[in-house]
């Protein structure tokens, strides 16, 4: 409907800004159902992405120093990491 007959069209959502959400995710996700806190990802992460929070599960402390190497994927015994395959990460400038 046009504004003369009162209504306002309803907006789209804006598909570049759903693009710009979408690379603000983390790199890399942990499946807190399925970790069992062995502590893998911590210790072998080159880049200390991962921390331990107050219960010694992992958590996500430096998501930007992901370089997406996939180490704490591969090493995960419960399968509960994934890291982003989607696109790689741009190159810092």
């Amino acid at each position: 409907m046009s504004k003369e007959h009162g209504a306002e069209p309803k907006k789209r959502p804006d598909a570049v800004g759903e693009a710009a959400q979408a690379d603000k995710a983390p790199p890399v996700s942990i499946k807190a159902e399925w970790c069992k806190a062995c502590g893998i990802c911590v210790e072998f992460c080159p880049l200390k992405v991962f921390d331990t929070d107050e219960e010694s599960r992992p958590v996500i402390a430096r998501p930007e120093a992901c370089s997406l190497c996939r180490i704490c994927e591969q090493l995960c015994p419960d399968f509960a990491i994934r890291v982003r395959r989607d696109k790689e990460r741009e190159p810092d400038k």
